[in-house]
């Protein structure tokens, strides 16, 4: 314990806990620990805010951009591989997880196409047909599963209801993550780096799609467009190792000094999860789960003159390397 100045302010007591405490610390905690503990089933939103991401539940936008190129790379791999759309079924499933997605873009997207061309062989074929526009339908199957997400936008454009528009989401809807080993850190305050995270766990990415089907409502000559979400494809990797990135931060709460636990990259490298910030997910679990660092009344009990007529007004962690100080300001006790 010391008694210093700060900057010109008056800092009456600090403590500093060096490196090796903070060692010990690490050395004595049973590992694994869980940083990630996450259950959210994806949940259809049906207004407006359906654009905007909702983080704390898992779920993300995923750009058009992504969404043309992976439809891109379903139409090739589609061309290439049979005459017609895949099926999805178990049986058929591909191994690898990239040509899995693939073909789940491709069935779910052929669906959609085989629904607009029955649409335009009834607007070709009777003469009582009623429904979307056999021009628009005509430019949904010209452009193929590779233009899908830009020609069923102009199914919004051209309906009379108010559709949302064709939207994609990718979404985690349960994730499990330990750190498996001890990490090192090189201590500082008010913030450090972890270093050597080892990771092990597993997560289930979905991919959904709000999109349009072409409906026969009645005798195969009025025809109508339904809007709805659909599931695309889900993968569940588990008991996966991997490495992330993770620091602490210090911060105090009344006369105590606690330490948050924070992920600043927590990615799996598979179809969807890879598009998903696990990172985000592990903070808000570790939020709810800090160390206690340090708690400064216990200063004073041990100084039986100071202890006995003064009280903690304040503490702050001031910037350092190497070890972590905290200061303390102490204002004389009120008699009660």
């Amino acid at each position: 314990m010391a008694i210093r100045r700060v900057r010109g302010v008056r800092k009456d007591l600090a403590v500093r806990i060096e490196q090796s405490a903070v060692d010990a610390l690490l050395d004595a905690t049973s590992f694994p620990v869980k940083v990630v503990e996450h259950r959210e089933p994806f949940k259809p939103d049906r207004t407006e805010s359906i654009s905007a991401s909702r983080a704390e539940e898992g779920t993300f936008d995923l750009s058009h951009t992504s969404a043309k190129q992976l439809f891109q790379r379903a139409s090739k791999w589609a061309s290439g591989q049979q005459s017609k759309w895949p099926t999805g079924s178990s049986s058929s499933a591909p191994a690898d997880e990239e040509t899995q997605l693939l073909a789940a873009i491709a069935s779910s997207g052929g669906q959609v196409l085989e629904s607009a061309k029955a649409c335009l062989r009834a607007a070709e074929e009777s003469a009582d047909y009623s429904g979307p526009p056999k021009a628009l339908l005509q430019r949904i199957l010209n452009g193929g599963l590779e233009k899908l997400p830009e020609t069923l936008a102009e199914v919004d454009r051209a309906a009379s209801t108010r559709a949302l528009g064709i939207k994609f989401k990718v979404h985690c809807s349960q994730a499990d993550v330990w750190v498996e080993k001890r990490p090192s850190a090189s201590v500082a305050s008010p913030r450090f780096d972890l270093k050597d995270i080892r990771l092990k766990g597993g997560a289930r990415g979905e991919l959904w799609w709000y999109h349009p089907t072409f409906h026969c409502s009645w005798l195969c000559f009025k025809w109508s467009v339904t809007w709805g979400w659909d599931m695309i494809l889900a993968v569940h990797p588990q008991g996966i190792r991997f490495e992330g990135e993770a620091h602490a931060d210090l911060a105090t709460d009344a006369a105590t000094v606690k330490c948050y636990g924070r992920c600043d990259r927590l990615r799996l490298d598979y179809p969807i999860l890879r598009e998903i910030p696990l990172e985000g997910l592990a903070n808000r679990f570790l939020d709810g789960k800090p160390v206690f660092v340090y708690d400064a009344t216990k200063l004073l009990p041990s100084f039986p003159v100071i202890g006995t007529s003064l009280d903690i007004k304040a503490i702050e962690i001031p910037k350092t390397s190497g070890a972590i100080e905290v200061i303390a300001q102490v204002e004389k006790r009120i008699s009660r």
